[in-house]
């Protein structure tokens, strides 16, 4: 097996997946040297959405297989490292017709072919009304870790469009003259800009759907979901939107010009729905604070999430576009709850081995060794004021493993409890909100310790070996 630095051993790792998926068909580049330490990004090439959908859950197969070969396991869990950036995927959506013209490229917006808006504003719409079933495809415990920052964007929903499009939307919808680069005047009593560059996108890394040039970015999915979901879901709202919009367009063109139809569409819909509308910066406590203020969900964890596939305007909506049924809905809810319970149980039961199997082992050693060092040095010095910063240390890490060891009881205690509790929703109330926090008080008892005992001694890699030793 191929030994070297965690660089070099990703940097081959890489070089044969790339191989790997050309030749089963899948085009892809990689793109090294992201955020994080040796973070790497897989791009998939553009496709349409059941050939890109397959072929992203090829390359999870393949990741898998190819890290085997290089004596590696590859981890699809969205936050194994804590304050390091997480692992996720990007969703991008867009539409096109059937002879290949994207109907999102903002190229396309002239005074005589406002078609781009009708397509703009079904999705703004579509996300407004549907955030929450959104929402719910990105519920899972791993990226309960992840989302809300180091370059994942915040649980709340909403949409970057950026200053071009949101000042041409407003001054379409509010009938407004807001100041605009070099606009024009294109007979639709608003000032636009006249033409809108296909690069103008977004590098507000903290929206959670962005638009970015021609399409939209969805990026909430953690890096072990299908984008099935997602994607499904995306294309049922806008599905949704537009048939409402292509009955209204039938039913108003009987008496006016197209044109006066969709501005008239633009300044209804978009003035009820451009709360979903955000620019700035989604990591801030204001943003949060402006959300509430305009009515938008913020579902912060995997419980609050998933409740949302069992809503009823939820189920109404696949089930009037033939997407699920209601038992279809239904069933998917309790399968994801109960995927939940199974992997914070997983979590939990793997963090109390390793501190009762490895840890607390060599804490006690560590902690064995140090007294009697310290010990053997006082008969030699008996000044006592030469030790005290020792003896500072060694009561700091023997409460430090009190702690942890108070922690890991009350996990045990916690699972127990949390496996006799038969509701599966009330089961993962339980673990989100007594058991997890639980396991974070844990965590932090235990990277503390890690801080304190010689490299040599822990015994498992440090958070610096792994990012940069391996």
């Amino acid at each position: 097996h191929y030994y070297g630095t965690i660089k070099e051993r990703i940097e081959s790792f890489m070089a044969e997946l790339d191989n790997e998926l050309w030749k089963v068909g899948v085009m892809s580049k990689t793109k090294h040297n992201e955020v994080a330490p040796n973070q790497f990004e897989i791009a998939l090439m553009f496709n349409t959405a059941n050939v890109s959908v397959d072929q992203n859950q090829i390359t999870m197969d393949m990741i898998k297989k190819v890290a085997n070969r290089h004596n590696m396991v590859a981890l699809l869990h969205e936050k194994p490292f804590q304050g390091v950036n997480g692992s996720g995927k990007h969703c991008n959506w867009s539409l096109s017709t059937d002879k290949g013209v994207n109907l999102y490229d903002p190229e396309t917006l002239t005074e005589n072919n406002l078609s781009f808006l009708v397509y703009l504003l079904a999705m703004i719409e579509g996300v407004d009304r549907y955030a929450s079933a959104l929402r719910a495809t990105t519920a899972t415990p791993g990226n309960d870790y992840r989302l809300g920052g180091h370059e994942a964007p915040p649980a709340i929903i909403s949409i970057f469009l950026g200053d071009e499009l949101t000042t041409i939307l407003e001054n379409i919808a509010l009938g407004k003259n807001l100041p605009v680069a070099a606009s024009l005047k294109l007979n639709l009593d608003v000032d636009v800009i006249p033409s809108l560059r296909i690069d103008a996108g977004d590098r507000n890394r903290t929206s959670p759907f962005a638009f970015t040039g021609n399409k939209f970015e969805f990026r909430m999915p953690g890096s072990s979901a299908s984008p099935a979901t997602p994607i499904f879901v995306l294309n049922t709202i806008v599905a949704d939107i537009l048939k409402e919009y292509g009955e209204y367009l039938e039913k108003e063109l009987k008496n006016k010009s197209v044109k006066e139809v969709i501005i008239a569409l633009v300044k209804d819909r978009y003035n009820k729905h451009k709360r979903i509308i955000f620019n700035g910066n989604g990591y801030e406590q204001k943003w949060v604070d402006e959300a509430k203020k305009r009515g938008l969900s913020n579902l912060k964890d995997t419980v609050e999430g998933l409740p949302a596939l069992i809503e009823e305007d939820i189920i109404q909506l696949f089930e009037r576009n033939s997407v699920l049924s209601r038992s279809e809905s239904l069933s998917r809810f309790h399968v994801y709850v109960e995927r939940y319970n199974k992997q914070c149980n997983l979590e939990v039961s793997t963090g109390i081995k390793i501190v009762r199997n490895q840890v607390y082992p060599f804490v006690i050693k560590y902690i064995s060794n140090l007294s009697k060092s310290i010990h053997r040095s006082r008969k030699i010095f008996p000044d006592e004021d030469l030790f005290k910063y020792d003896i500072d240390i060694l009561k700091e890490i023997i409460l430090l493993k009190n702690d942890m060891l108070i922690y890991t009881d009350k996990l045990e205690e916690n699972l127990a409890s949390a496996i006799k509790i038969e509701d599966l929703y009330q089961r993962a109330r339980f673990y989100a909100n007594e058991v997890k926090p639980t396991l974070e008080k844990l965590r932090e008892k235990v990277d503390k310790l890690e801080e304190k005992i010689a490299t040599d001694a822990w015994p498992i890699p440090s958070y610096y070996d792994l990012l940069f030793n391996l």
